[in-house]
């Protein structure tokens, strides 16, 4: 990680420039997307934003659990219906006030037509990796987890749990197929 090699960065958010914060928070989030969890992912990189004084706030949104590019596919024709919970995060940065960042999907992904946004400039939200237009919750830190799963309950009934983690595992199968056929 760029932010781990010990250079000199400023400590507070009040004494981050926008320009050298805005190309900080790009390349933090470009070290990121590789492949991972949502969950992991950000929970990365909200660490390496705190490194540069950066705040972050975990949010969750909901949005289809299949993305539209795949809604055709009878593959997945088991979890079309379903909703996934999905980790983002709200950056609070100096320059732009709050900006929704999900590093979610890495840019083979993305360029394969998952939602994303490559470049980023740093000014604005980006899309979410789930969609646009889902309901959003921004949750405590210390709580992520245990507010991730009352969402899981609260979306799924008896049985659907299982639906959506066989599809997830299909999903997952087919993303690792495309990072390959795009090295």
């Amino acid at each position: 990680m760029s932010c781990a090699t010990g250079s000199s960065l400023p400590s507070t958010r009040s004494s981050l420039s926008p320009t050298f914060g805005r190309a900080r928070l790009t390349q933090t989030q470009r070290d990121v997307r590789a492949p991972g969890s949502c969950a992991s992912k950000h929970a990365l990189l909200a660490e390496e934003l705190s490194r540069i004084g950066i705040e972050s706030r975990p949010l969750l949104v909901t949005g289809p659990l299949v993305p539209d590019i795949l809604r055709d596919d009878q593959e997945f024709a088991a979890g079309i219906q379903l909703l996934e919970v999905h980790e983002c995060l709200t950056v609070l940065t100096p320059w732009a006030g709050p900006l929704r960042v999900d590093v979610s999907w890495d840019p083979a992904l993305i360029e394969r037509g998952l939602p994303g946004t490559l470049p980023w400039d740093g000014l604005s939200d980006m899309a979410v990796a789930v969609g646009e237009g889902g309901p959003g919750w921004s949750v405590p830190r210390s709580r992520l987890r245990e507010a991730k799963e009352a969402l899981r309950e609260r979306l799924y009934t008896a049985g659907q749990q299982e639906t959506r983690d066989e599809t997830l595992r299909k999903l997952v199968a087919r993303f690792k197929s495309w990072r390959r056929a795009s090295n």
